[in-house]
């Protein structure tokens, strides 16, 4: 697509390149060698992009790769749409691959709104995606537009100095901070790290169209994009206009305000990073803090630290309003021992005497399966083979090994297992499987133990926190509990010589329950 040897570009597609090729250098977005993912919806600004990105393929050194995301919304026009971006990526020689989500069914299952499902369903799959490729990086087709939108949205619904900064050129996405997991694969989700650029922030929309027409590109267009259901699509539609007539450079002008506000924001960052090493402690299911050495702090670094356990219990700190904060922050500093604060999602402050904790609260109880909630009386069946989500908690999956060869390298594996990982007998164990919280009362028999043991007393032992513990999976049988996940197995159901038929069951915790897995 590139013009050939000797061949000018248009003023529009040279003016918009070295604006790119300068973010790009300014914020180092790209090493030499890099492998770029790059997200094409197929619309103006994407299209945009992976033509710019082409172009500087040899100047910065870079290995292009386009996905596109069906977000399982608009039928066959989406379909249309994944189908239009490969023929682009191979007119480029990209290689190509398309993904599907379905945001209908993850936003039903977790109640979120569907811009905010198919965000998080979207990232997380261009996530496990560049982990699989290996990718250095995810670019996407960000403007200026969408960084002044964005800034102004936050502005409207209340926000701080984070919010103010909009969009950042070069953001660090841990998978925990994207909502709740569309798939739980391994690795470990909370291992993955997305490092997300945008080459064209400091380009506006009306640009990125005139260069698809100079580059000859058409790009697809998206009917959501014009319904004003959206605060978004006001915002562009009605708000931004309004602006532009005080001030006909308001997108430049808030552009180069939210680029100063970022730095300040970095700042403020590393400095509640040091804050969080004076007064903070992490422990398994919630973050503790002395009480005297966060008072010490001031107000605005007592916000960011509340915010960030927040976000390292739950993931994230959507939900969490500042009225909430202040809240929590009048009981943290001036509220008596023994007072309990919901501040969001299953999160809630707890006050000592000398220390406060934020933790999952009762609202963080009870096994999560879909959108509902899972409590002792009401066991699930856990398929055989088969997944079962447990929302927040992780997710299960069974399989069976059948043959001589099979079972006999099961039983080699089960000596080397870890904790989040049971071998079982799966004739003794008969079917169906169930899943379901402890109950008081229960016992098993550990292996190697060689008596029973209340499950109460196997929580205890193992320090997992008390508010905790009705979060851990058991795995229960016709004949008996047979695992206590990421704990013990039950020594009914072991592996022996007259093993024929074997059922694997993996536990992958969410980031509450991730200690039970560290060896």
């Amino acid at each position: 697509m590139t013009p050939g040897p000797g061949a000018a570009p248009p003023p529009i597609v040279d003016r918009v390149v070295q604006r790119a090729r300068h973010l790009s250098r300014h914020e180092r977005l790209f090493s030499e060698g890099d492998l770029v993912l790059v997200a094409v919806s197929g619309g103006q600004d994407s299209l945009c992009l992976l033509d710019v990105l082409d172009r500087l393929r040899s100047v910065c050194g870079l290995r292009l790769h386009v996905a596109h995301v069906n977000h399982g919304l608009r039928g066959a026009q989406a379909a249309e749409d994944a189908r239009y971006v490969g023929q682009v990526a191979a007119r480029y020689g990209a290689p190509f691959t398309g993904l599907s989500v379905d945001v209908p069914a993850y936003r039903r299952q977790h109640h979120l709104s569907t811009q905010v499902a198919a965000r998080y369903a979207r990232y997380q799959a261009l996530a496990w995606l560049a982990h699989e490729l290996g990718a250095a990086s995810l670019a996407v087709g960000h403007t200026r537009d969408d960084l002044v939108e964005t800034l102004l949205m936050h502005l409207l619904r209340g926000t701080g100095l984070r919010g103010l900064v909009g969009i950042l050129p070069r953001q660090e996405l841990r998978t925990e901070l994207l909502g709740p997991p569309i798939d739980q694969r391994s690795p470990p989700r909370q291992a993955l790290i997305l490092r997300v650029v945008r080459p064209l922030l400091e380009v506006e929309r009306r640009e990125t169209a005139a260069y698809c027409q100079a580059v000859g590109l058409e790009p697809r267009l998206d009917p959501s994009n014009a319904l004003r259901t959206y605060l978004r699509n006001r915002v562009r539609a009605e708000l931004v206009p309004t602006l532009e007539r005080y001030n006909p450079a308001v997108r430049r002008t808030l552009a180069r305000t939210a680029a100063a506000l970022r730095g300040d924001l970095e700042v403020v960052a590393r400095t509640a990073e040091a804050a969080w090493e004076r007064c903070a402690r992490s422990q398994a299911g919630r973050i503790e803090f002395e009480r005297a050495a966060f008072a010490r702090e001031l107000p605005a670094l007592q916000r960011h630290l509340l915010r960030l356990a927040v976000e390292r219990l739950r993931g994230t700190a959507e939900g969490l309003t500042w009225s909430a904060v202040e809240a929590g922050l009048r009981l943290a500093t001036r509220g008596g021992p023994g007072r309990r604060l919901s501040l969001c999602g299953g999160i809630e402050l707890a006050t000592g005497y000398e220390r406060f904790e934020v933790r999952l609260g009762a609202g963080g109880r009870g096994l999560e399966v879909g959108g509902g909630r899972l409590e002792a009386r009401g066991p699930v069946p856990l398929p055989l083979p088969g997944r079962l989500e447990l929302g927040a908690v992780g997710e299960l999956e069974a399989e069976v090994l059948e043959g001589p060869e099979a079972v006999a390298r099961a039983r080699a594996e089960a000596g080397r297992a870890g904790r989040c990982q049971a071998w079982l007998d799966a004739d003794r164990l008969g079917e169906p499987l169930q899943v379901r919280s402890w109950r008081p009362g229960d016992r098993m028999r550990p292996l190697g133990l060689g008596h029973e043991k209340k499950l109460q007393d196997i929580l205890v032992d193992a320090k997992v926190p008390r508010e905790l513990r009705a979060v851990v999976p058991v795995v229960e049988s016709p004949h008996g509990i047979a695992w206590l996940a990421g704990l013990r197995v039950d020594d009914r159901f072991k592996l022996d010589d007259a093993t024929r038929r074997v059922v694997v069951v993996q536990f992958r915790p969410g980031s509450a329950l991730v200690f039970l897995c560290e060896e």
